[in-house]
């Protein structure tokens, strides 16, 4: 069962870009607002997919593991910054 739609957004558009989304709508046998949340939700979906999983190719997830499985360096810069008393000790 669909979740019930409560809540409401509104925005303008110019005339050109109105003519555009109904033109558009229709070829899909939509209506405005269907075919607006479609086209937002996905372009949502790309946005926050870009921010949360990549892609790689065989060879470049096993260079990407191989990294993972490598012990971590310590270089006299990260020894340097993590000696650095934080901001937030004596709080």
């Amino acid at each position: 069962m669909p979740t019930p739609k409560s809540d409401r957004m509104n925005f303008r558009v110019s005339p050109d870009q109105k003519a555009m989304l109904e033109r558009a709508a229709r070829l899909q046998q939509a209506g405005v607002t269907e075919f607006v949340m479609a086209a937002a939700l996905r372009e949502a979906e790309h946005v926050l997919a870009d921010r949360s999983r990549f892609e790689l190719t065989p060879e470049r997830w096993a260079e990407f593991e191989a990294a993972l499985e490598r012990p971590a360096e310590v270089t006299p810069q990260l020894a340097a910054f993590l000696a650095t008393p934080s901001v937030l000790e004596g709080q």
